[in-house]
């Protein structure tokens, strides 16, 4: 009888346990890169959550294509919409399945900007690990190489493809590309980067970046 009732009692603990260990596991929130960015310095990898601590000073914005800040958004780079769509009209197909689409890369290879944007994509997917997948992983590489040119110097660090979370088996969405300090790694700004402009993206934007600061003082309170 005793011993019936010894494991009894065990499997009462046992059940007690890992009931316990899945709820840590569903209130444990993250943020984290999923692949490693070769721009990032190495004392502010892997990127982590605390290194968004500091909520009261860090700053969203927006970002979209030429012509953007008169639909709304905070900043535009000099990047047409249509610069974008004729690089993915050749790098999606071979993205997809590998196929090379002649008339596609005829009119990059034709136009100087378009050219070097080209060159320039390739280089920064492999640098990042961003496999360019859309239109907006075009754009996201574009702008986060201009910042790079502007606030590298400053002692800043660019990176994207953030994706945060309550629970660490699911994803409440992603930053498209954050600003942090070297020295001590802190994320200052946070964006969303949109590919194509009009008022409902600009919203879409900051309802974007309004969710994720909600989820930071959701964490830090």
């Amino acid at each position: 009888m005793a011993h019936h009732f010894f494991i009894k009692s065990l499997l009462f603990i046992s059940l007690i346990s890992a009931s316990t260990f899945s709820l840590a596991a569903i209130k444990e929130p993250f943020i984290r890169r999923p692949h490693f960015d070769s721009y990032i310095p190495a004392n502010c990898w892997p990127i982590n959550l605390s290194q968004f601590s500091d909520t009261q000073t860090m700053t969203g914005l927006t970002i979209g294509p030429l012509g953007s800040e008169q639909e709304g958004f905070d900043i535009e780079f000099p990047i047409s919409h249509q610069e974008i769509k004729d690089l993915w009209s050749f790098l999606g197909p071979l993205a997809y399945d590998g196929t090379v689409d002649r008339y596609a890369l005829n009119k990059i290879e034709t136009n100087t900007t378009l050219n070097d944007y080209l060159d320039l994509l390739l280089l920064e997917s492999k640098k990042t690990g961003l496999k360019i997948s859309s239109q907006g992983v075009i754009y996201e590489l574009l702008v986060a190489h201009r910042l790079r040119e502007k606030l590298n110097e400053f002692g800043f660090f660019i990176t994207g493809a953030i994706i945060y979370g309550k629970n660490k088996n699911r994803i409440m969405g992603e930053l498209d590309l954050v600003i942090g300090r070297i020295s001590d790694c802190k994320i200052l700004i946070v964006t969303e980067v949109k590919s194509y402009t009009s008022p409902r993206a600009a919203l879409k934007g900051r309802e974007q970046l309004d969710r994720f600061f909600q989820f930071l003082e959701d964490v830090h309170n």
